[in-house]
């Protein structure tokens, strides 16, 4: 997905998304998403929010003060302001500043059921305390973003591009609160024995149908206890892991010229051809162009 489209879908998104939602014990309020593009804007005064507000830089460069703490935004970084916390902008002219901002609120609901201490409100609430400072986008959030954008235009379907949304928070609050494992009494060969039946997965698994969310359903275990017992005993984030097996399968598939390299970047499972290209340029160092041209200049 283009920065020209979401521009375009930014505005009919506002309008579908834009809601207050009930689940379990909290209630989120989608109060504003856009696309913010500074222009020859140079400064934003201090200011705070009664909301959580998130900043995700595309391009350009995004500097923000709290109090005399100055912190520097740049390309797939993002910035989460929770409520109360004072803050300013400048905008770098030459470096102009173009991305995503998202504003909500949670509130406690009124239900009579007692919170778990694994509760949704528990959950979202907790990024309150989330230090501001720079994030880099190590798990991939943005390409969770990109599927709010792809599904307001193929739907209509208001829910499901709200569920989409509280699984962007929920995602967002897995990073920046991870909990202990559950479970913790299953011993070290159990954990590896998870591990084996993954990696089978990820071998004998088509990846176009391969998210890591079917793989958690196949495993009859939660996304995120998945995730975390993942990363504590491999180091690697499921996702990553996931999109490297991605990537093997695309260097392939790139051998075959009668394959246009959307079509291989559907058939191994990529949201877009955006993303599809900047992980392979990050993983291989060329784009996935240039490594098809290298391929053509090879001697047989």
């Amino acid at each position: 997905m283009t920065l020209d489209e979401l521009k375009k879908e930014a505005s009919n998104l506002q309008g579908k998304l834009c809601h207050t939602i009930a689940v379990d014990d909290a209630i989120v309020e989608i109060i504003e998403i856009g696309f913010e593009d500074t222009g020859s804007r140079v400064f934003c005064p201090a200011h705070s929010h009664t909301w959580f507000e998130l900043n995700y830089v595309i391009s350009g460069e995004l500097i923000t003060y709290f109090g005399e703490k100055k912190t520097t935004f740049g390309s797939e970084t993002y910035l989460l302001v929770p409520p109360g916390v004072e803050h300013s902008h400048r905008y770098n002219n030459r470096m102009p500043h173009e991305g995503i901002f998202i504003r909500w609120q949670v509130k406690k609901s009124d239900c009579s059921l007692q919170a778990s201490p694994e509760s949704m409100y528990k959950s979202l609430y907790a990024l309150r305390a989330l230090e501001p400072e720079c994030h880099r986008d190590d798990s991939r959030l943005f390409e969770l973003l990109i599927q709010v954008f792809e599904e307001s235009i193929r739907t209509n379907n208001n829910i499901n591009l709200r569920l989409l949304f509280l699984r962007f928070l929920c995602s967002l609050s897995e990073i920046h609160n991870p909990v202990e494992l559950a479970n913790s009494h299953q011993d070290q060969s159990g954990y590896n024995a998870l591990i084996k039946k993954i990696n089978l997965m990820f071998n004998d698994v088509n990846p176009e149908n391969m998210t890591a969310k079917s793989i958690a359903a196949q495993l009859h275990i939660s996304y995120g206890h998945l995730a975390r017992t993942y990363k504590k005993l491999t180091g690697d984030t499921l996702i990553k892991k996931l999109n490297s097996v991605k990537l093997e399968k695309a260097l392939e598939l790139l051998k075959n010229f009668n394959i246009s390299i959307n079509e291989i970047s559907e058939i191994s499972g990529f949201s877009s051809q955006y993303y599809f290209s900047r992980l392979f340029k990050e993983k291989y160092g060329v784009s996935p162009g240039i490594y098809r041209k290298m391929i053509l200049k090879q001697p047989e």
